[in-house]
């Protein structure tokens, strides 16, 4: 599978790991391979951005791909990253399940992404799952205590648990 980089004018083509010489791995990628790489995220992450997510889509999955056995912290942010995006983008389509599981992986690699523990918590509410929800929503306080849409959101919880409910 390549990646394509599209620009104002022009289209770069990724080698996929199956056309890179034998006894390389994408462990093994070199400082060129990893700016292309983080290229194609930045253009993927403005396309996320600009609301063109059927566009951001194909290319998060296409850098997953290229990412799978990434090694270097470098790459395994970008991973982390990656899949961070990807699951905005899948939210942002109505794919709930998936975006959870983007989400969830996404914290695994990175456990310091506190916007996807937010992220997590809210989409777990919607799912009326409020253990899982307020699992989330404490990790993201924990990681980012200041964050005003965190204790709004902690408040709104609050005042659902009081009644029963942790509807958004």
């Amino acid at each position: 599978m390549s990646i394509a980089m599209s620009g104002p004018s022009k289209m770069q083509r990724l080698p996929s790991v199956a056309e890179e010489p034998s006894g390389n791995s994408p462990a093994g990628l070199g400082p060129e391979e990893e700016a292309d790489l983080e290229e194609v995220f930045q253009q993927a992450e403005a396309l996320c951005d600009s609301q063109h997510y059927d566009e951001a889509l194909p290319i998060f999955h296409e850098l997953l791909t290229a990412l799978k056995d990434a090694r270097t912290p470098n790459m395994r942010s970008l991973e982390a990253e990656v899949r961070a995006h990807l699951g905005v983008t899948l939210q942002s389509l109505g794919r709930v399940e998936d975006a959870i599981e983007a989400y969830s992986t996404a914290v695994q690699r990175d456990p310091s992404l506190h916007v996807c523990h937010a992220n997590l918590a809210q989409l777990y509410s919607y799912l009326e799952d409020p253990v899982r929800a307020r699992m989330h929503l404490n990790a993201a306080l924990r990681l980012d205590a200041s964050n005003q849409m965190y204790t709004q959101l902690d408040e709104q919880f609050r005042s659902g648990e009081t009644t029963g409910t942790l509807r958004m």
